[in-house]
């Protein structure tokens, strides 16, 4: 009874006070046991998505990645307001008498809450999502994290890139991603006057399907692009899921198409002047 008696008054001994309201070990208690269901929860979460919405629903990495953010931080708000209540807070009371102090500090942090929200509308809207290929002014990367205020790129270069939401909300998003996982690609090749052409076409097909990233539906197309200088100019179109990687397989197709015209005989030019010298 005695031991009850003390471990009572040790819980309740106020360890400081803030605004006449006493915070106690077991206020401390309370928030570390909250901060550890918070945890848990979004442990839970992130487990049940990854079990049941991507592999029986088969729902994209990106839509259950912004489901699973949007859950937790709506966890940790509302234990933020439980564990608040527990410790005397009103929150009610310190919203209201802090609104002028929100109001203040709103105006000198524009930025930083207009990339805020511009998160929020990323995760709801689900414009961008992790996994996806966009590009950032002349940079093309792959996004690994979409955050509350950051987003996280890494490029093709392995450069991780941290870049502000408000950028892609504000700005025009080019994502090579969004929806149609796959997306179209060419290169040109010029071959001497005196080929085949419907030779060249067969050759430049075969070279293409035989690309283990180069989808088959749709299948990739050959134009007859030009009359050059020196050359018939021929443009191979091609779909790739691969977005990311696709100047990897642009470089094997040129190869490929190099060393297959090559074994049919078939020349690439290179530009050539003649020089007349006249005799005085």
């Amino acid at each position: 009874m005695e031991f009850i008696k003390t471990l009572k008054f040790l819980l309740e001994y106020p360890i400081f006070t803030i605004n006449k309201q006493q915070i106690t070990l077991i206020n401390f208690i309370v928030l570390l046991l909250l901060i550890a269901v918070g945890k848990l929860l979004g442990w839970l979460i992130t487990k049940f998505i990854s079990q049941q919405l991507m592999k029986t629903q088969r729902v994209p990495l990106g839509r259950a990645y912004a489901v699973t953010q949007i859950a937790k931080y709506l966890i940790y708000a509302l234990l933020l307001i439980i564990g608040l209540q527990s410790t005397g807070v009103n929150v009610t009371v310190l919203v209201a008498s802090s609104t002028a102090l929100l109001v203040g500090v709103g105006l000198g942090l524009q930025t930083i809450f207009n990339d805020f929200f511009s998160g929020l509308i990323l995760l709801f809207e689900g414009n961008l999502q992790v996994d996806d290929v966009v590009q950032v002014e002349n940079l093309i990367g792959r996004v690994t994290e979409v955050g509350f205020r950051t987003s996280k790129i890494i490029t093709r270069d392995g450069v991780s890139i941290i870049v502000p939401n408000s950028r892609f909300i504000s700005n025009s998003l080019v994502n090579w991603s969004h929806e149609n996982p796959i997306s179209r690609f060419y290169i040109s090749v010029g071959v001497a006057y005196d080929s085949d052409v419907e030779k060249v076409k067969q050759i430049l097909l075969s070279c293409a399907l035989a690309h283990e990233s180069v989808e088959k539906e749709p299948a990739p197309q050959v134009f007859f692009e030009d009359y050059a200088d020196f050359s018939l100019i021929f443009r191979l179109h091609f779909w790739t899921n691969d977005v990311f990687n696709v100047e990897t397989t642009k470089s094997e197709l040129r190869y490929a198409i190099w060393h297959a015209l090559k074994a049919n005989q078939i020349t690439i030019p290179f530009p050539q002047r003649e020089i007349k010298i006249i005799s005085s």
